[in-house]
């Protein structure tokens, strides 16, 4: 289903003040923290029911690019707290949307202009 990265970044902009991007970064500008959200490419993991519904499995990493590490991994282990164990429900479909912690905040890499960037993993399951 399409808006389920979108959901979920308006789920945490709501709990957590934070403004995700999807799949790029924003402008490189000094000092600022930057978090994006991307679809993880993987299997199409569902489960088709006799009523025409479906269980779907869909993950989605978030990435932190900060001049300060702590505050990229903190800012990440933030998310997997908010998120981890958590049901997102959109009210106007009556989806319901459980989310899993998959990794804790992990090192990707430092760039040459000294930001650098973490990365975790969420598991989001519902049914449509």
């Amino acid at each position: 289903m399409k808006g389920i990265a979108k959901l979920v970044n308006e789920y945490l902009k709501k709990k957590l003040d934070l403004t995700i991007y999807n799949d790029v970064f924003a402008d490189d500008k000094a000092g600022a923290t930057d978090i994006i959200c991307r679809y993880d490419p993987s299997e199409a993991a569902e489960r088709r029911f006799i009523d025409g519904t479906r269980r779907v499995e869909e993950q989605l990493s978030f990435y932190c690019r900060s001049p300060n590490a702590t505050q990229a991994r903190d800012t990440l282990e933030d998310i997997i707290k908010t998120l981890d164990n958590h049901h997102i429900v959109r009210l106007d479909d009556r989806l319901l949307c459980q989310c899993e912690a998959v990794t804790l905040p992990q090192f990707v890499d430092m760039s040459d202009s000294g930001k650098t960037t973490y990365t975790c993993t969420v598991k989001v399951i519902y049914r449509e």
